[in-house]
């Protein structure tokens, strides 16, 4: 048995078998080396080269593109081979090479990438590929994944060419949108907003109320807010910003800077079920960074001039030169050193020697406080400021029609004591068919906008930001918890408590010297739509954006409306 499975040296016929099986091997190996070559022609459906068409063999970086003729060539030498097709526009395919030398592919268009639907002039929808100028749009999901109060706040970061500058003022104050830059050294440079098919109004009227009165002043401006930021955001379906010359002119000379198109939300449940949505969100709001101020000199000039004799800080009534609070220049803060300030109290009553006239009828004198500085003054007088929004929306959706019915609610307390913001928000829309060619549509949209007080801007004393930050800024030596008392003792909105004459009592400003408005707003479009067939239809449509927008401003006596 061993000599039956033994291969004896001499035994010719085993050594040629030997041979001819290792020669085998080394053939094969020398063919898969060699690999094999697969030609072919990729086309699309109407049977057209197409040109520059990638082969790649899958999970490799061999590969090939084809030539104007829609030809390629691709030598293959992976085992189970399968190549990848892919071409712009086009679905992506991958086939097995398994024994085929000769590959010929058929591309398929693309649909999801190429026929997107956009909103155009008159709410007429059109294939993105078949515009002849930029166009952008948004979905409602990007939209509201982290909403802000003002709309277009929300457009922010989310499209090409499109800049918009949040405004100073807080929640609810106005932000602009400009598209590809400034066209215009005159006028407002910002697009038309268009709801539904229909223009609405997205301007900012500020106050004008006591223009260079030389006896009263001016009254600082406020900014009110413009009016897109009033869309409740949850009911926007999409947005489209129309861009270029080409654009603007399906709305005419109003959209010459280019049209933000707004379509809302229709009823969108199954059939005969009612869909409910509820939306909530919840932001608190702190300054991102704040001015570094020192806290080694307070109020006063020249105590320690270069030379003669150097004027001290002491507070007498406010106004004299001693008390120019221009520059920190006074005295190093010491907290052994006391300086009659203007909290500085009157020994055995509550009075202190800001109360002017009660000191005046008196005769008494405060007693000086230790000088200490209180650089976070400006920390202090800011709250945490709180933004809640909520939204609720019922629809529904039938054989001959949709509806959509929703409720929104925006409340916010501001980082300024004293400011806030109110808005709620009631939209309708439906959708009825009579019939297989006849359609109307019907959005309405009730806003009301409110507030206590929105904050004055710009120069001047009734802007906080100027009393703490402007060329006659706030001194370091101020504890802003002292000027929380508003008012003298005893002359409530008479006579302010304050440490120099020409600064407004901040509080007294935010508390007293109040800007409130009321706006309610009626947005609406109403269309009728007769289809002659799938190509050609006839719409009718009218459509309104009407308000009344109440503003109030009150104003304490003995106040310096503008320094």
């Amino acid at each position: 048995m061993k000599n039956f499975f033994a291969v004896q040296p001499s035994n010719h016929n085993g050594r040629r078998l030997m041979l001819w099986i290792i020669g085998l091997l080394l053939m094969s190996s020398q063919v898969f080396a060699q690999g094999t070559t697969i030609k072919g022609k990729v086309i699309d459906e109407d049977g057209q080269p197409l040109i520059g068409a990638s082969i790649v063999v899958k999970g490799t970086t061999n590969g090939a593109v084809t030539d104007v003729s829609g030809n390629y060539t691709l030598n293959v030498t992976e085992k189970d081979a399968i190549l990848v097709y892919s071409y712009i526009g086009y679905t992506t395919q991958a086939v097995p090479v398994t024994n085929q030398t000769t590959i010929d592919v058929t591309m398929k268009e693309d649909k999801a990438g190429i026929q997107e639907v956009v909103v155009t002039a008159l709410g007429i929808k059109k294939e993105k590929i078949d515009l002849g100028y930029a166009v952008q749009t948004i979905s409602p999901k990007t939209l509201t994944r982290v909403t802000d109060p003002n709309l277009i706040n929300d457009l922010n970061g989310k499209l090409a060419g499109v800049y918009i500058t949040n405004g100073g003022a807080g929640v609810g104050s106005t932000s602009r949108i400009v598209i590809r830059g400034e066209n215009s050294f005159s006028g407002s440079n910002q697009p038309l907003f268009v709801v539904d098919g229909v223009p609405i109004n997205n301007e900012t009227y500020f106050n004008d109320a006591v223009e260079n009165s030389s006896s009263e002043g001016t009254w600082a401006e406020v900014d009110w807010g413009n009016g897109a930021a009033e869309i409740n955001p949850y009911d926007i379906g999409d947005v489209t910003v129309l861009k270029g010359s080409t654009a603007a002119a399906l709305y005419g000379s109003r959209a010459a800077n280019g049209a933000v198109v707004i379509t809302t939300k229709k009823g969108t449940a199954k059939k005969g079920l009612m869909g409910v949505s509820f939306h909530s969100s919840t932001t608190l709001d702190t300054p991102l960074k704040l001015p570094r101020l020192q806290n080694e000199y307070g109020a006063g000039i020249n105590a320690y001039p270069l030379s003669g004799s150097p004027t001290t800080y002491s507070f007498v009534n406010g106004g004299t030169s001693s008390e120019n609070n221009i520059p920190n220049w006074g005295l190093k803060f010491d907290p052994s050193l006391n300086v009659l300030q203007f909290d500085s109290p009157v020994a055995g009553t509550n009075l202190q020697a800001g109360d002017l006239v009660a000191l005046g009828l008196n005769g008494k004198t405060a007693t000086p406080t230790p000088w200490i500085g209180h650089a976070d003054h400006f920390k202090k007088f800011l709250q945490t400021g709180v933004t809640t929004q909520n939204s609720l929306a019922f629809s529904g959706a039938t054989n001959k029609g949709s509806y959509r019915f929703s409720f929104g609610q925006l409340y916010n307390k501001g980082i300024l004591p004293g400011t806030d913001l109110k808005r709620y928000t009631i939209a309708l829309r439906g959708e009825h068919k009579f019939g297989d060619k006849l359609t109307s549509n019907v959005y309405i949209n009730f806003i009301n906008s409110n507030s206590a007080n929105r904050p004055n801007i710009g120069y001047g004393s009734e802007s906080v930001m100027y009393t703490f930050f402007g060329v006659y800024g706030m001194p370091i030596n101020i504890d802003i918890n002292s000027l929380k008392k508003e008012w003298q003792s005893g002359r409530d909105q008479q006579n302010q408590f304050r440490y120099w004459k020409n600064h407004d009592n901040p509080y007294v400003t935010l508390h007293d010297n109040v800007n409130s408005f009321n706006k309610n707003r009626v947005l609406g479009n109403a269309s009728l739509k007769y289809d002659f067939d799938p190509h050609w239809n006839l719409m009718v449509r009218t459509g309104s954006d009407f308000y009344v927008d109440s503003r109030e401003g009150h104003r304490a006596i003995h106040i310096k409306i503008r320094s």
